[in-house]
This record gives C-alpha cells, structure tokens and sequence, in this order.
C-alpha cells in the first residue's frame, strides 16, 4: 500500500504492529510517513510516538497537517526510488 501513496498516516500503532511496519516500508521508498501521536498512557499510541521520536514520522494532529505535508511533498517535485516501477505511457 505505501508504494501507491504520496503519504503514509499512522492514526494508532503499538510498539510491534502492522501499522509501523507499512510506516517503515513507506520511508524505505522516500514516501512521507506522518503520525497523530496519541495519548501518552496510551500503549496503542506507543508506536507512533515512537515514528516521531526517532525521525521517521512527522507529527500530524488535524487533517490541515496531513494536506500541508502533501502539498509541501508535491511542491518539492520528488521522484519515486528508482525501484518502483514507473506506470508505462499507454496506462500499463
């Protein structure tokens, strides 16, 4: 999923989950990963927590961040890594 994406969202992830997994393969292919932080007693947010603390997510807290992180994305004119493959000029 996050090949097909400009930007990943974390909403709610624990320290081991899916969520943080499709976050790392997201920054693997240079894709923005953004996460809410959460309730700090809260263990389903430890995760993102943890994304923000270590530089892999950037801290999002309304919708407005998520599309300000999009557009900043979109504004930088970023390619793809180069081990995605392109979509072909016929739509293939």
């Amino acid at each position: 999923m996050a090949a097909f994406t400009r930007a990943t969202v974390v909403i709610e992830a624990r320290r081991r989950s899916g969520a943080r997994h499709a976050a790392r393969v997201a920054a693997e292919l240079a894709r923005q990963v953004l996460a809410v932080p959460g309730p700090v007693s809260s263990a389903a947010a430890a995760g993102c927590r943890q994304l923000i603390q270590d530089g892999t997510a950037r801290l999002v807290t309304s919708a407005d961040d998520v599309l300000a992180a999009i557009d900043t994305a979109d504004s930088a004119d970023t390619e793809p890594e180069a081990g995605v493959p392109a979509r072909a000029a016929d739509g293939r």
